[in-house]
């Protein structure tokens, strides 16, 4: 989705981005941000790495073959998996500069503890206020590319010295019980979701690089589908968050068939409607998207 500017015709740079969402839980892969000056994009995976509930998808980090995780928004909090309503980001901290990049992944505390660099908030409401850095940071080249922003001049600056409230629904340090009380949402919450998997009746089947069915399993901020992974050959039950292997030549038993959409336990396939024996799901999957 496109939104073109409205500041009047006139060139200005866009410093921070919040986006709160309503009750129809959605999961954001990219956030990109340009003015023809400046471009900057927020990735899933900045999210998932700070805790942010986070799925897989299918959407390209630009030039490379990786492929970005995406992070949940909704504002209801329809299922025990979500703990954002919004998220927030620093434009000029997301340019993909190679010293920016460098200190993220050697150091993530420079992004998941900076509140005005990257945030992700439970109730923040659309017209809700963030937090700026007060004084502005002042930045250097990038080591490698002197054309680009590299790191601030001192990056324990961008680091947060006080606890911020991340369950606001409007500001800090407002009168918890009024926003509350006055900004109730009715739940869309569906019987049919089971932990934090959104859809038991849905299932994805993924050959990307990278995507692995043990990571959805076992990564506590993951929300999602169950999924069935090529990569590791494996099959994570997302409901219970247990793990299993895909059925082969050698794994016969006590296995998930891809093809059948369907558990394999003690020497017979099980029904649809079937308990396992040998303890596997019981699942009726009505949909399903295989990624390539």
């Amino acid at each position: 989705m496109k939104i073109p500017n409205k500041n009047s015709e006139q060139l200005a740079d866009p410093h921070y981005v919040m986006l709160s969402h309503d009750v129809d839980a959605t999961c954001i892969a990219m956030v990109q941000v340009s003015n023809g000056r400046l471009s900057a994009a927020f990735y899933g995976d900045t999210g998932a790495k700070c805790g942010h509930s986070w799925y897989y998808s299918q959407r390209r980090v630009n030039g490379l073959n990786i492929n970005t995780k995406c992070v949940w928004l909704d504002a209801d909090h329809s299922g025990r998996g979500f703990n954002a309503r919004a998220l927030s980001f620093h434009t000029r901290d997301m340019i993909p500069s190679f010293d920016k990049l460098e200190l993220y992944n050697r150091e993530p505390r420079y992004i998941c503890c900076s509140t005005p660099r990257y945030s992700h908030w439970k109730h923040l409401l659309p017209n809700g206020e963030i937090i700026f850095f007060d004084p502005p940071l002042k930045y250097k080249n990038d080591s490698l590319n002197e054309e680009m922003e590299g790191t601030n001049e001192n990056p324990d600056d961008a680091v947060d010295r006080v606890q911020y409230d991340k369950d606001v629904w409007r500001k800090q340090g407002e009168p918890e019980k009024y926003y509350r009380r006055n900004n109730r949402i009715p739940s869309t919450r569906l019987a049919k979701r089971q932990g934090s998997n959104v859809d038991p009746e849905h299932l994805v089947l993924t050959e990307l690089p990278g995507q692995t069915a043990r990571e959805i399993c076992e990564d506590p901020n993951s929300v999602g589908y169950d999924i069935v992974s090529f990569v590791d050959m494996k099959y994570c039950d997302l409901s219970e968050r247990k793990l299993y292997d895909l059925c082969n030549g050698v794994i016969t038993t006590n296995c998930f068939d891809a093809n059948s959409t369907s558990f394999v336990g003690n020497d017979a396939r099980l029904a649809r409607d079937e308990s396992s024996v040998a303890g596997g799901p019981k699942k009726a999957y009505t949909s399903r998207d295989l990624w390539k």
